[in-house]
């Protein structure tokens, strides 16, 4: 049975709370999860017992109250006011058949980049609080890619006031959103102290998504309508993963990094309303490495073709009703991220290097040919021409290294070889703008115009 919807009917009083502060029962949920499981981004491939060829999963439950009453994004509030990101409406035009007018245009003096040269343009250590955390996230505004955001996590022991971190001139310059949160356990806030994955609308660059979990005191599902100066918690628990619909920014895919497995929680509406759809035996070490098996370009999947990445390889077309296994190969505990190619080919990064599918994601070959053996990759991405990957852990550091689009499988050093970043990369981005290459590498964000 497919999934239910949640909250999509709010009492008046309900409506009125959406993205106010007026919210009165505030839950102690959210907090941090530790469970032992190590560092986000961190090298270890996924490991656990196998669920065999196939699975089935409940196909969606409605969520009521995630693991604690009155939590947020729960319609069970005893007095109906919610902090709940109001509803998200979808364009109706496929972003990634028609994406908006990119521009680059920075609000001062954008660093220089020479092509091929790899720059930190990340926040300079002075800026960061003492005990800085790990480099974890990026993103940049679809509409002006000069804007960037930066996620960096409090170092256990250290700070609590490194988070998200925003910059208007391509990263010369960074400002931190906020310094702290008078109540880390409501339903509103001004600062995420460990932001995992972003994104931002392609249409509105003031509305943004943020999960955090692990150690996070702020974990969650965030929606954010203001550029993230504030911020409304619109789903309470341990997540990490995210994937955004390639047509539907309001369509968005979210996984767990805890211990125990939600499974994926699946929202139409940005965040106003969610769907369950729980794991089926034998998933274990949480749902991290979500995707869509989705590219409109080449007429693959459709919105309900998913990917999960953790132990193995999971795959369905029937937005979680039904799963199947369709590599051994383990994702990475904390990132693995996907790509498709301009010919259509789909790569996933593994903790056995990268991983090659030309049938969107049914079967699977690694794809690592000229790479250093014994380290993992957490992604690939490719600029229409060329695909770049950088190893962790072979030992690092390890350079950035190239392929063609149309091959995938035979790599060699990017340039002169000497692009080394010590943990790899995390979380790539290209700006078609400006032929930018974006990373994180858990010290910070790095940058090389490879054209």
């Amino acid at each position: 049975m497919r999934g239910t919807f949640v909250g999509v009917l709010m009492s008046a009083a309900s409506l009125m709370a959406c993205g106010g502060s007026e919210n009165v029962d505030k839950a102690a949920t959210g907090g941090s999860s530790g469970a032992g499981m190590g560092a986000i981004g961190g090298s270890g491939a996924a490991t656990g017992g196998s669920s065999g060829m196939g699975g089935s999963g409940s196909g969606g439950t409605s969520v009521t109250a995630p693991h604690a009453p009155g939590a947020c994004g729960s319609t069970d509030r005893s007095n109906n006011f919610e902090a709940r990101a109001r509803a998200c409406v979808p364009s109706g035009e496929c972003m990634a058949l028609k994406p908006p007018q990119a521009k680059y245009e920075p609000s001062g003096e954008a660093p220089e980049l020479p092509v091929g040269k790899l720059v930190d343009i990340g926040p300079k250590p002075a800026e960061l609080e003492s005990g800085a955390g790990n480099a974890l996230t990026m993103a940049f505004d679809p509409e002006n890619t000069a804007i960037l955001y930066l996620g960096y996590e409090a170092k256990i022991g250290g700070s609590p006031y490194n988070g998200l971190w925003k910059s208007t001139d391509g990263g010369s310059t960074w400002k931190l959103l906020g310094t702290s949160d008078a109540d880390f356990f409501d339903c509103n806030s001004n600062y995420l102290d460990l932001p995992v994955n972003i994104a931002v609308d392609p249409h509105d660059s003031q509305h943004l998504y943020v999960t955090e979990g692990v150690r996070g005191a702020s974990n969650g599902f965030w929606v954010s309508w203001d550029g993230g100066e504030s911020w409304i918690r619109a789903y309470s628990d341990d997540l990490t993963a995210m994937a955004v619909d390639p047509c539907d920014f309001c369509h968005v895919l979210v996984g767990s990094h805890g211990t125990y497995p939600v499974g994926v929680l699946e929202t139409k509406d940005g965040g106003h309303s969610f769907t369950q759809h729980e794991a089926p035996s034998g998933w274990e070490g949480g749902s991290y490495g979500v995707s869509f098996a989705y590219d409109p370009k080449s007429k693959q999947g459709d919105a309900s073709t998913w990917l999960v990445h953790n132990s193995k390889m999971r795959r369905t077309t029937d937005a979680g009703a039904t799963w199947t296994d369709v590599s051994d190969i383990g994702g990475i505990h904390g990132s693995t991220t996907t790509y498709f190619a301009a010919d259509g080919t789909l790569y996933s990064g593994s903790g056995a290097g990268p991983l090659r599918s030309s049938d969107n994601g049914m079967t699977w070959t690694k794809s690592g040919d000229g790479l250093s053996s014994g380290g993992v990759t957490y992604g690939i991405i490719g600029d229409g021409s060329a695909l770049y990957a950088m190893v962790d852990n072979a030992p690092p550091p390890q350079p950035l290294m190239t392929s063609p689009e149309d091959d995938g499988q035979s790599w060699a050093p990017y340039g002169s070889g000497d692009l080394e970043a010590p943990r790899g990369m995390m979380q790539p981005h290209f700006d078609a703008v400006t032929n930018i290459l974006y990373f994180v590498n858990n010290t910070s964000l790095m940058a090389v115009r490879v054209r």
